[in-house]
């Protein structure tokens, strides 16, 4: 079932208002019955009146989260309601590659359900997105990360650490990676969300990558974040893990470049031909 909120404007068709869409906002959702009303609220205040649709993406929840969606579009009868409602859980990844494919806006963005990272970062990420030099904005809270008071010592080692090691095995202009509120051109995240095969905790890691390696302009933002509920713990398994899918994530990289390679050199030959 498609759920997703689309900005109304009076007299507009809705086939035309879908083509034209400025933005859209994917909320990938899992068991956020707590708050989703809530988040669907500040968004729709911070970007009424704006050409924009939000993408709730329910990712096989077993709460009512999808139930109080459609609270809010009966609370809302002025905005239009539809949920893309998962069959299984396929992870944050998934949620937001659905969103993705079913999105229609010139620019596609994704935020977290519970607002940790505020709306109104969202709204910021946007309007530098219309000055037209970046395809890729990416929202960082590192320096908040290392310098929050009750961050265990050992979770900012960890951060720095990962942090250098993606750096050390992709070269990405952005430091944080895995902040989860981001920006992209919509065009291109489409087909990237296609082409894409993580659905876990790195699948933002994969998209920065994929776009750097298209020639992508990227600039990372710092937000502000404000904690929603404790941090899950980081043991040597889920380290070990990510180490893995950060070499699977190379090795698709690597394929992925030799298959662009190969058809640069197709087109190439083709165009002397036509010479």
């Amino acid at each position: 079932m498609d759920c997703a909120l689309q900005s109304r404007k009076p007299g507009a068709d809705s086939r035309t208002r879908k083509l034209d869409l400025d933005l859209s906002i994917i909320v990938p959702a899992w068991n956020e019955e707590w708050c989703i009303y809530h988040t669907l609220t500040v968004l729709m205040g911070h970007f009424r009146g704006a050409s924009y649709e939000v993408l709730v993406v329910d990712d096989g929840s077993r709460d009512g989260t999808a139930a109080e969606v459609r609270r809010w579009s009966r609370d809302n009868p002025e905005v239009a309601v539809r949920c893309l409602c998962l069959g299984a859980q396929r992870g944050k990844g998934g949620a937001v590659k659905a969103g993705a494919l079913a999105s229609s806006g010139s620019w596609v963005a994704y935020i977290d359900a519970d607002l940790d990272i505020p709306a109104d970062n969202l709204l910021r990420l946007y309007e530098l997105a219309q000055e037209g030099e970046q395809d890729v904005l990416a929202g960082s809270k590192r320096q908040l990360t290392w310098g929050r008071r009750g961050v265990p010592l050992g979770r900012k080692l960890v951060s720095v650490g990962f942090s250098d090691l993606v750096q050390l095995l992709f070269r990405l202009p952005v430091r944080d990676t895995q902040t989860g509120i981001k920006l992209f051109r919509g065009s291109w995240l489409r087909k990237a969300a296609a082409e894409a095969r993580v659905d876990g905790f790195l699948f933002d890691l994969e998209l920065l990558a994929m776009a750097s390696q298209d020639g992508l302009k990227m600039r990372e933002v710092c937000v502000s974040y404000t904690p929603q509920r404790e941090a899950n713990r980081i043991g040597l398994r889920k380290i070990a893990a990510c180490v893995v899918e950060l070499a699977r994530i190379k090795a698709a990289l690597r394929h992925r470049g030799h298959t662009l390679h190969g058809l640069t050199r197709e087109v190439r030959s083709y165009a002397d031909i036509d010479a």
